[in-house]
């Protein structure tokens, strides 16, 4: 632990500053070398014929032998001892060593590098330069002159300085040699400074260190990573969750306990078609900084770029089913969080959200069981201060709407259970489906229960029935008892010709709903539950497939999911069997009808009598088709300007009717006409 600590530490500038010896480091050789070029221009008038004399070991003699240089000769080779102190294997302080090891500069590098420096902060050499060149800048010739280097190239392509983008070339124009721009961030990082580069401002953010959950398994995780990292083994840690359940918090806790800084990246932050340049500055940014990257991935991501590799240790966050592509030469250690238990989840609502200590205990409780938001939406909700439960429910519920995109949508629940005509046998079979969807939060959290049913956490229910029959509606009142959204995903839109599609759009749909204050219902779920197919081809196989997936994601899921069908003759019985409420809704009796038909009237405020109420409910409709007809005699009332009656409700129903291609039967008829 003290040698991975003293090994990160966070350099702290030199005394005296380390950019000053640097930039006079180069004024005294830029002064020698002026002196040397001189001495040659005197001795030899014909430039072509210096050359032949302008050689290292002439250059080393003249500056031994030469009594002028010999105040600068010591001064450089003081200037030079220090310089050579502060890269020191025990100047732990020093921003040039760190610079150096950080970013595995060679001692020509350093030189080219220390040269850029002292022409950015010595604006006084450019003419100096242009004596020596003819370019009035730092060029890779003007380097080696300087420290008597070879012919070998300093800024090579598979070198340091060109990887890391320390130095770039400017061109100067034909038959002149390219001039060296140092990154301004350079001359800061040797006086201490490192501040986020302007390109990356919009993706690095530092987390924000909070205290783990206990739930979080930081010590399991410690242990690991110090032992894998005493063996010399490279090290990614793969953080997986819902969105907002702490994944960032938890890497950050785990290399905070390490006495490691980390810094979160957004990835999705880092477009294309820049990424792996950007990528490769937020590495370069976290070496010089000292700190480990967390690597942000979006949904399905799996591949991070080239350069978010070159690290001995990372973390990675992650969507609860996503897995990136493993990096050779490094281990993954994944930690997939769990979800909070009831008794973290009502220590959370104290914590995060303040208004909660002036509630009676069992309100706390109450939303606790109801909600199971993910840590980053609690504290969202707590910075709104709601001052009641119901308050605090919207605010719940409010967090998650829409984050479905396409592949769901929020319907309103403005039913309850008084307003849903359905058999007695189904209206207690949907009260105990009730009572298990508020219960179950406590028997849960029960070690005997989770032990008997390590997969059966989750909540599912398939309603089935002819179109009409009130399933919609049943889930409406569901949510709304429950106190919480509800979200219908219609299995159609889903379901896509192409191979791995279906698989993707689901493990998107679980993902984001795991974290969601709501129920789901899964529209026509025949569309992918039908009785499975002999495997005749590859989309056969997948069909199944697909198939088999859904259930698993059913079985791992931890909320309340609904699945409505009107064809349940065609759902493969295996799959039915896995179901433990299977609800039948059947079309609706004549009695049944009639208490439709005087709901919907009386609720309109219309007034039809008794026997009217009889002969309507004589007429075989559905429950929607009868709401349907109900609301095309209140537009042709509306506009006849009349109130509603038995006359509009004729014409109503015979428009639905016509739709099946029936007609009112004319005895029916004659009983209304009687009450118009």
């Amino acid at each position: 632990m003290n040698r991975l600590a003293a090994a990160t530490r966070a350099p702290e500038p030199d005394a005296p500053p380390v950019l000053d010896l640097v930039c006079e480091r180069v004024v005294l050789r830029v002064r020698r070398r002026l002196a040397w070029v001189r001495h040659l221009e005197q001795q030899e008038a014909d430039p072509l014929a210096r050359l032949g004399l302008d050689l290292p070991a002439h250059e080393a003699r003249f500056y031994a032998a030469s009594d002028e240089l010999a105040g600068l000769q010591r001064r450089l080779a003081v200037v030079e001892a220090e310089l050579d102190a502060c890269l020191a294997q025990d100047a732990w302080d020093s921003p040039l060593r760190h610079l150096v090891h950080a970013l595995g500069l060679d001692s020509g590098e350093l030189e080219l590098l220390q040269t850029c420096v002292a022409a950015e902060r010595t604006p006084a050499l450019a003419a100096a330069l242009q004596r020596l060149t003819g370019v009035p800048g730092v060029t890779e010739e003007l380097v080696r002159h300087l420290f008597g280097r070879s012919l070998a190239p300093l800024l090579r392509s598979t070198g340091a300085l060109r990887h890391w983008r320390l130095v770039s070339e400017r061109d100067a124009g034909p038959g002149v040699p390219a001039v060296l721009q140092l990154d301004p961030q350079v001359t800061g990082w040797l006086i201490g400074q490192v501040p986020v580069p302007a390109e990356l401002a919009a993706v690095v953010t530092r987390p924000v260190i909070r205290e783990p959950l206990s739930s979080w398994p930081v010590r399991q995780v410690l242990d690991a990573l110090v032992d894998s990292l005493d063996a010399g083994v490279s090290v990614r840690l793969v953080v997986a969750g819902q969105p907002g359940s702490g994944r960032r918090s938890f890497a950050a806790a785990v290399l905070h306990a390490l006495d490691l800084a980390g810094f979160v990246v957004d990835v999705a932050a880092l477009a294309d078609p820049d990424l792996d340049e950007r990528c490769r500055l937020v590495v370069r940014h976290a070496r010089i900084l000292n700190a480990i990257p967390i690597w942000h991935l979006p949904a399905e991501a799996r591949a991070l770029p080239a350069a978010a590799g070159e690290f001995g240790l990372a973390a990675v966050a992650c969507a609860a089913h996503d897995r990136p592509a493993p990096v050779d030469g490094v281990v993954d250690l994944r930690v997939d969080l769990p979800a909070p238990d009831l008794a973290e989840r009502a220590a959370l609502w104290r914590r995060l959200v303040p208004t909660t200590r002036t509630w009676p205990e069992e309100h706390v409780l109450q939303v606790s069981r109801r909600y199971a938001l993910p840590v980053g939406d609690l504290a969202a909700v707590g910075l709104r201060r709601p001052a009641s439960v119901d308050a605090a429910a919207e605010l719940c519920r409010e967090r998650s709407r829409h984050r479905l995109g396409e592949l769901g949508h929020v319907l309103r629940c403005p039913f309850d259970l008084a307003d849903l005509v359905v058999p007695a046998k189904l209206r207690d079979h949907l009260a105990e489906f009730v009572f298990e969807a508020r219960d179950r939060a406590d028997f849960w959290e029960r070690p005997e229960a989770r032990r008997l049913y390590p997969r059966g956490t989750g909540l599912v229910a398939l309603f089935t029935g002819p179109a009409g029959t009130g399933k919609t509606m049943a889930a409406q009142v569901l949510a709304a008892q429950l106190g919480q959204d509800l979200v219908r995903i219609d299995l159609a839109t889903i379901v896509s010709k192409y191979i791995g599609e279906t698989a993707k759009n689901l493990r998107k749909i679980f993902s984001v709903a795991a974290g969601m204050s709501a129920v789901l219902l899964f529209d026509e779920a025949d569309a992918l539950f039908a009785r499975r197919t002999d495997v005749r081809d590859s989309h056969d196989r997948h069909a199944n497939s697909d198939t088999n997936y859904l259930l698993q994601l059913l079985e791992d899921f931890a909320g309340v999911a609904v699945l409505a069908s009107n064809k349940k003759a065609n759902i493969d019985p295996a799959f039915i069997r896995r179901i433990r409420h299977v609800l039948e809704f059947p079309r609706p009796d004549a009695a049944a009808r009639r208490q439709i038909w005087q709901q919907v009237l009386s609720e309109l405020g219309a007034e039809v009598s008794p026997a009217a109420l009889d002969t309507l409910g004589g007429v075989d409709l559905s429950g929607a088709q009868i709401k349907n007809a109900v609301l095309a005699a209140t537009f042709v009332a509306r506009s006849e300007k009349r109130p509603l009656g038995v006359g509009q409700l004729v014409r109503g129903l015979e428009r639905e009717l016509d739709k099946d291609g029936r007609a009112l039967e004319r005895r029916d008829r004659e009983r209304l006409v009687v009450h118009v």
